[in-house]
């Protein structure tokens, strides 16, 4: 579970930034007056949001940014009451008295309810079957501002009442939320895929081991390492905003069984990590953070991708009969290695004139296309297979 840190008087925007970082929580800056993320960050401020002191330092020390939470990436969901007196039952049974932060300081009834996300489920800012008119739910891709942050409307700090750890969302409101459907954001971005949290991550991980095609990764690797190279020559579109693309398509892929993710994790962070220190603009650190966050971004995307549509879409870049035909090649080549007890010999040879016979019948590993014991060479669009061949 994540403790919401009691946040001390006084401290600025930055030290709570840092308090909220070392409990878990990852947070963003917001221009004064604003609630959008995107009008600080970008578009692409799902995959941006930050623990990495370095970071948190350029966006809030000597500013006067306020700072969000990134609620979904953070593993919570927060129960944001505008109107207590319209509270259903169904919340004002359950609440409970976890952390709760208040909004505006002359309304101590409207409050952010603060929990940890059930194992197993993934929410948005969807309301489920609960009665509308109360207030929302956050998570996902939802935020709230937080202490303390300066209301960008009443005016007046946020403020913590209670902290400590967050429970878990209880029971007969995660089964009402469970009906929730994603819903996009004004900003274009959807409130569940492009938000997952760290323990999400490791799952996902985990449990996507299988390799039917690993050489398929290649293609992704390749397509990364090239789009970087570019980046450096002072083309792309951003070493951040354009490795996300390639990240996400190796972790649909991995999602559908085609590689491990963990093998596409490994290939890619360092080709990301090496290629934004190289000017020294960012440290191997905050580098390594700023892969993390395009990974959960990805692994959102991933998680609702339908993996027969993804492998379908390999196997027309790739071939449908290529894996038959590679396993034919080496049940041949494997055929030939038992039958013959032949030796290369340990050097070039020199022949004479009168040692050389006529030529033999040429001998095939693949038929028609590959022959033995000479040289082919493979040309193709990128992605078809080759490197697996």
């Amino acid at each position: 579970m994540i403790e919401i840190p009691a946040i001390p008087p006084g401290a600025t925007v930055y030290e709570a930034a840092l308090l909220y970082a070392a409990a878990g929580i990852y947070v963003g800056p917001l221009r004064p007056g604003r609630k959008d993320p995107a009008s600080s960050l970008g578009k692409g401020w799902p995959s941006q949001t930050s623990r990495d002191p370095e970071q948190l330092r350029e966006w809030f020390d000597g500013t006067d940014d306020n700072l969000f939470i990134h609620c979904g990436r953070s593993g919570l969901v927060v129960i944001d009451v505008d109107k207590p007196e319209l509270l259903p039952a169904i919340l004002r049974d359950n609440l409970g008295d976890g952390p709760r932060q208040q909004t505006q300081p002359d309304q101590p009834d409207r409050l952010h309810w603060v929990f940890t996300v059930p194992e197993g489920l993934r929410l948005g800012n969807g309301l489920g079957s609960i009665p509308p008119g109360w207030g929302d739910v956050r998570s996902g891709n939802g935020l709230i501002v937080a202490t303390p942050s300066v209301h960008p409307r009443a005016g007046g700090e946020y403020s913590w009442p209670v902290t400590g750890l967050a429970p878990v969302l209880p029971e007969p409101i995660a089964a009402a939320l469970a009906t929730s459907g994603a819903r996009a954001r004004k900003d274009g971005s959807d409130d569940v895929a492009d938000a997952v949290s760290d323990r999400e991550v490791e799952a996902f991980i985990d449990e996507h081991t299988d390799a039917s095609r690993p050489g398929a990764l290649d293609g992704r690797v390749k397509g990364l390492r090239e789009y970087l190279d570019e980046c450096t020559r002072g083309g792309g579109n951003g070493r951040h905003t354009g490795s996300i693309p390639f990240v996400t398509g190796a972790l649909e892929e991995a999602a559908a069984g085609l590689y491990a993710a963990s093998a596409a994790v490994e290939a890619m962070a360092p080709l990301f990590v090496d290629a934004v220190t190289a000017d020294g603009s960012r440290s191997p650190a905050r580098a390594a953070n700023e892969f993390v966050g395009i990974l959960a971004w990805a692994v959102g995307q991933a998680l609702e991708a339908d993996p027969d549509a993804v492998r379908q879409r390999v196997e027309d870049a790739m071939g449908v009969d290529g894996e038959a035909a590679f396993e034919d090649v080496l049940r041949n080549s494997a055929k030939r290695s038992q039958s013959t007890d032949a030796k290369k010999p340990a050097g070039p040879r020199v022949w004479r004139a009168d040692e050389l016979t006529e030529s033999a019948r040429l001998e095939w590993l693949g038929v028609k296309h590959i022959p033995e014991s000479a040289v082919t060479l493979l040309t193709g669009d990128e992605g078809i297979g080759k490197s697996l061949l």
